[in-house]
């Protein structure tokens, strides 16, 4: 019993947090994918580097990294009525 109730509270400290919209409750999963992609992108920077690869012709490649400030998605989420729940 023990064993059990220890399995228990580990997947449910396990669980993923789902989003809820309070103030339009008929936004389901698209609205919510679609609400958090917009956000991240508003909240995405891009450094780009540049190195020079030794050859003959001296060619030089560019690498871009994405950046995105999750706590500024958090909030963007917040300001369109999304908030964590847990399952």
């Amino acid at each position: 019993m023990k064993r059990l109730l220890i399995v228990v509270l580990f997947l449910a400290g396990c669980a993923k947090p789902e989003y809820y919209n309070f103030a339009h409750r008929d936004f389901g999963r698209t609205q919510f994918d679609q609400d958090r992609d917009q956000c991240a992108r508003a909240n995405t920077t891009y450094s780009s580097t540049a190195s020079t690869v030794s050859t003959p012709s001296g060619y030089t490649e560019s690498h871009i990294s994405p950046v995105t400030n999750w706590p500024m998605v958090e909030q963007c989420l917040a300001a369109r009525g999304w908030r964590k729940v847990q399952q």
